[in-house]
């Protein structure tokens, strides 16, 4: 348990403001990811189309709302 928390969240505020988003680095990291998946077998999927229902319907649900 932490005693102060506040300092540890000013810390990472500070880090976040700090560390400016790095494109090239990010997109390595995704790549490395993705190599990852494959290898563990998650990716690509054996059946491409599985779960197409569930898109779909959730995809007519948010063009039905009115904003």
């Amino acid at each position: 348990m932490m005693r102060n928390p506040h300092i540890v969240q000013a810390f990472e505020r500070e880090l976040v403001r700090r560390d400016k988003p790095d494109y090239h680095r990010n997109l390595e990291l995704f790549k490395a990811m993705v190599r990852q998946a494959v290898k563990l077998g998650a990716l690509p999927p054996q059946n491409r189309l599985e779960g197409i229902e569930d898109d779909i319907r959730l995809i007519q649900a948010i063009n039905s709302l009115r904003l």
